[in-house]
């Protein structure tokens, strides 16, 4: 073997080595960040008693006080809403025309809160 070839076989070793104990080769992949739970609150929707239209109706299901940014969009018109609600264990908040935004089908409802997964609702 020629030594311009066995070199170039030991320098090919050696980076394979380096490679494998800096952990640089990909099966060494750092670990995925951990999913956050959902967001504890449930949706839905009635018709407004006052005008046309629908209600959102936001239930907290869990036993902290939670404050989170929503976001009302319709593709139809372009409109988007943003609101911060706060909500206390159990507590159920309705939003509707009194509150800005009268709710029609296809719209989107996104929840989010920073400790748990974004939650989005299409109005019925």
């Amino acid at each position: 073997m020629s030594s311009s070839r066995l070199d170039s076989l030991i320098v090919a070793w050696l980076l394979g080595l380096m490679a494998t104990l800096c952990g640089c080769n990909s099966k060494n992949k750092p670990p995925e960040p951990p999913v956050p739970p959902p967001l504890p609150v449930h949706v839905s929707f009635r018709e407004s008693k006052i005008t046309k239209g629908l209600v959102c109706s936001i239930r907290n299901d869990s036993g902290k006080h939670l404050q989170i940014k929503s976001t009302f969009s319709s593709r139809t018109t372009g409109q988007t809403q943003e609101k911060i609600l706060t909500l206390l264990p159990a507590e159920t908040l309705e939003v509707g025309f009194l509150e800005g935004w009268r709710f029609t089908s296809g719209e989107t409802v996104k929840l989010w809160h920073a400790d748990f997964q974004e939650k989005v609702v299409q109005v019925p």
